[in-house]
């Protein structure tokens, strides 16, 4: 699998959803990726979080406190996701 052209689709889904002069949404980019030889793999792109707004950019001045916020939603349905996986597991081991 070729992980740089997986690079690339995601900067494009970037760009397409939150702009080439790299604006900030509060969505995700869901990618799944199939291939015949490996599992197939769903790769969601999460908002990272960012101290400084780039020059030039339509980043707001307070992006540290947005995607702060963004960061620790995702992370609590993370967590409520890996829960319900392990009780699923749990489930049908029996």
């Amino acid at each position: 699998m070729d992980f740089s052209k997986v690079r690339e689709k995601i900067n494009e889904l970037t760009d397409k959803s939150a702009g080439k002069n790299k604006g900030i949404i509060d969505d995700p980019i869901v990618l799944t990726v199939y291939s015949t030889t490996c599992p197939d793999l769903t790769i969601i792109d999460l908002p990272g979080i960012t101290r400084i707004p780039l020059q030039n950019s339509d980043q707001p001045k307070d992006i540290e406190k947005i995607t702060k916020n963004m960061a620790l939603k995702y992370n609590s349905l993370i967590s409520n996701l890996n829960y319900n996986l392990k009780l699923l597991k749990k489930l049908c081991q029996r």
